[in-house]
């Protein structure tokens, strides 16, 4: 027994010192190969971080709307109108019937929630300011989303009229160190809302971004039951809880009948069809594009080309990786060959070949950790991730690094297992050993590989590039230059309207202002308004469609400088003008007009009032050409509307501001003043299209740096394989130009193959992210071209340098080497 113990105590011994001594000999390898090591492990590095950067961004996308209580059972309800002309309009909302009707239809609803948009003018004391991130909800809604309360009880804070919660950076922004609960919280001055709680902030990753929220219960008393119970009305965001185990589809498929039941004269009198959707919450942010969306979502299709980047990236670096570990190995075989004479056995050598990998990639690791830490602040600034959402804090990332640290060292260390020919002990012996075929064929297949990924992330940089350049370069069919918006006031009394007009008048008289227009939409707005009971005179009611409505005075169209295809603008001087639309030629088209023009001088009714087309504008990209025109309707009514635009004679200078502001002020007291210029506002609209180009385009150059190492390293060990020839061939006249051709057609051939496997996967690539755009760039040849030229040149300079050094050494030195 004391002898078995003695022993497993040798044999401990004997195997850690083996170890000990092959981390040694790993270490003392890398010191010995300076360079070769420093590429090998700084392009792995490079790969690990860009793979976890990308990483980080698509997680933060997809992230959103994932920390609630029971996310997977909670469904947002959308809702979509059909009529039997064809005509379909999505809303990402749904009408404020279908809430209380569905949970009394169907038992699998567990709870049910609203939520309804309530920006305004907010005050307590003298502290006045404009909130957009403000709601009607009901209480089930902060029970749904996870709420967590710092003052006040979640439980019951919003179950009574006038009643409201905030968020921490609100409460501290009208209330700073007072206690807010129990406080009057005005809103548009005359509404006196009891603060009952304060909540923590929302974090950035959620679909609704809330500051204010106010109890459902004041809304409906505000606008009583004909809306409340309608099925018409849009606007009204409802989200539904299912019971455990509940299938949304089942639901899905009995609202049909349902609606049958409920509203079937409804949708027989406006020969309509409804349809009800349920909308898992976390797939909102990547997946919903509809009408009336609370904010401008992203885009699962950019997130998932990112996330292609990212393994192709990794897939270069540990191409790179296992190329080079091919050449250190068959540069080792000699060694290989006295440790398999000196009795090694073959698990043996792999096992040190295993444990080299593992103190490279580990090195690797290291490094890409620093790079990650280093890069960050830049990268959330690219990408405008929160600061705050840290990819310390995230599991993935560590399963990630373990991951590529796993497959790093598997891929590499187990190359001896299939590269290395162990029965050719004599050439190993001699130093003739230069690989097995299989090896050779592998080496061949991941050159090839690393062409296809460079062409393609050229190719794909380009292709982001040109688009946005297409779309940045079309007419949006309206001038957007040297124009401020300003909000409407929308706090003051019976004379506001008046002061409104007075105010435009002062603008208006100041040398550096052309005009002013209030609007209740100026471009780059999403237009919320729609409107569906809208037919030519003559028709039925059936033939209606959906329009979206922009409420204008005389000044808006001639301030944009829209284009008017056929009649006239609104003018102070046909009072008829009250009763009369302008429209653009995608509504003259749903209107049912061959010619635009034709629509001039007919009638439509709008909402059952007789109203008069006096004029047709050409279709302008309201929001960006990357959208689809939509059929808009321009009337006038008197009101208050939602923007002010100033245009102005000149670019925007702080003396101006101030001016409009002391005006806005003296005019609108108790209104904050805010502003912003449309110009920059518009193309902030690009903004996730650009950052996406650019975030590919870095990426794209790093992965062209990996493949650049990679191809320095292989083509230096390529040339050198082949001194000896390359002497023989000079002695017997082969000139420098004949031996860098012999050198690099075999890269030649491989470019050449990668160009054919290159064209479908980016031909069908960039076919369905244009698909997204409502205008597309031209797909030119020369996005196939020139990015197999770049790599080609990149290619013959990396080969062609170490193959000038090989070609140039004194011959009767090549012929001697070994």
């Amino acid at each position: 027994m004391k002898a078995g113990v003695v022993f497993d105590k040798n044999y401990e011994s004997k195997t850690k010192l083996m170890i000990r001594n092959y981390f040694l000999i790993a270490w003392r390898n890398l010191l010995k190969h300076r360079a070769f090591s420093v590429v090998n492990i700084l392009g792995l590095a490079i790969g690990i971080a860009a793979c976890l950067f990308i990483s980080l961004y698509v997680n933060y996308h997809s992230s959103y709307d994932n920390f609630y209580d029971n996310v997977d059972d909670i469904y947002r309800v959308r809702w979509e109108r059909h009529s039997q002309k064809g005509d379909e309009i999505r809303f990402a909302s749904a009408c404020p019937a279908v809430g209380e009707t569905f949970q009394e239809a169907f038992p699998e609803i567990e709870s049910v929630a609203h939520c309804y948009n309530a920006h305004g003018i907010f005050s307590y004391k003298d502290k006045v300011f404009q909130e957009d991130r403000a709601y009607w909800v009901d209480n089930e809604y902060l029970n749904l989303f996870s709420f967590e309360f710092v003052k006040g009880d979640r439980a019951k804070a919003l179950t009574t009229e006038n009643a409201v919660v905030i968020s921490e950076s609100t409460a501290r922004k009208y209330f700073q160190r007072e206690d807010p609960v129990g406080k009057l919280l005005k809103m548009n001055k005359d509404l006196a809302l009891e603060v009952k709680g304060v909540f923590k902030d929302r974090p950035s990753n959620v679909h609704c971004k809330t500051d204010v929220l106010i109890s459902y219960a004041t809304l409906s008393r505000h606008y009583g039951p004909r809306v409340m119970k309608s099925w018409l009305y849009s606007g009204f965001y409802t989200y539904v809880r299912l019971k455990k185990g509940s299938d949304p589809k089942l639901i899905e498929e009995k609202v049909p009948a349902l609606l049958e039941n409920k509203i079937s004269e409804v949708l027989k009198r406006f020969q309509l069809e409804m349809f009800f959707y349920l909308q898992p919450v976390k797939d909102i942010h990547l997946t919903s594009h509809y009408m009336q969306e609370l904010e401008t979502n992203g885009d699962k299709k950019t997130v998932s080309f990112l996330y292609i980047i990212a393994y192709f990236i990794i897939l270069i670096a540990w191409v790179n990786f296992l190329n080079l570990s091919t050449i250190s190995y068959i540069g080792r075989a000699k060694e290989v060959g006295l440790r398999k004479v000196v009795g090694a056995s073959r698990s043996k050598v792999i096992l040190q070949f295993l444990l080299e990998s593992l103190l490279i990639n580990l090195i690797a690791v290291g490094l890409a950790v620093i790079f990650i830490e280093s890069f960050m602040s830049g990268f959330k600034n690219l990408t405008a991730i929160p600061v705050k959402y840290s990819i310390w804090n995230q599991s993935w990332f560590y399963w990630n690094l373990l991951s590529m640290l796993f497959i790093g060292v598997f891929i590499s260390g187990m190359y001896p297992v299939w590269g290395l020919n162990f029965t050719d002990m004599n050439k190993m012996l001699k130093g003739e050993y230069q690989g097995s075929k299989s090896g050779l064929v592998l080496r061949k297949g991941l050159v090839l590989l690393q062409f296809v990924i460079s062409i393609v992330l050229i190719a794909g940089t380009f292709s982001v590039m040109m688009q946005l350049n297409h779309m940045h370069k079309l007419d949006p069919g309206f001038n957007k230059d040297d124009i401020i918006v300003l909000s409407t006031p929308m706090v003051g009394d019976s004379t506001l309207i008046h002061r409104r007009d007075a105010f435009r008048e002062e603008l208006s008289r100041h040398p550096q202002i052309k005009s002013v227009s209030y609007s209740s939409y100026v471009p780059g707005e999403d237009i919320k308004s729609n409107l569906g009971s809208i037919y030519r005179e003559g028709d039925e009611p059936t033939a209606s469609k959906n329009y979206r409505l922009i409420q204008v005075n005389e000044e808006f169209l001639d301030l944009y400088e829209m284009k008017m295809l056929k009649g006239r603008n609104f003018s102070k001087l046909h009072l008829s003008d009250n009763k009369a639309v302008v429209i653009n030629e995608k509504a003259a088209y749903h209107l049912g007009y061959k010619d635009p023009a034709d629509a001039v001088g007919d009638n439509i009714f709008l909402s059952r009032e007789k109203k008069k087309v006096i004029g047709v504008i050409r279709d302008y990209a309201h929001q960006t050409p990357k959208e689809e025109h939509e059929p808009i309707i321009f009337h006038t009514q008197p009101g208050l509307l939602g923007s002010l635009s100033v245009k102005l004679e000149s670019p925007v200078s702080k003396k101006l501001i101030h001016f409009i502001e002391e005006k806005y002020q003296d005019l609108f007291d108790g209104n904050p003043f805010n502003y912003y210029v449309l110009n920059e506002a518009y193309e902030a609209q690009y903004q996730d299209d650009i950052r996406f180009g650019k975030v590919f385009g870095i990426f794209a150059l790093l992965g062209i740096i990996i493949t650049t190492l990679g191809l320095l390293s292989l083509s230096a060990f390529t040339a050198n394989q082949r001194k000896k020839e390359i002497g023989v061939r000079k002695v017997l006249g082969a000139s420098v130009k004949t031996i860098l051709l012999m050198l690099s057609k075999e890269y030649f051939r491989l470019l050449i193959i990668a160009t054919v496997v290159m064209l479908p996967l980016f031909y069908f690539g960039i076919s369905y992210w244009l698909n997204g755009f409502a205008s597309q760039m031209e797909i030119s040849v020369l996005l196939f071209v020139v990015p197999v030229f770049i790599v080609g040149i990149i290619a013959i300079l990396t080969v062609s340098y170490q193959s000038y050094r090989t070609a140039n050494l004194n011959p009767v030195d090549s012929i001697k080497y070994e």
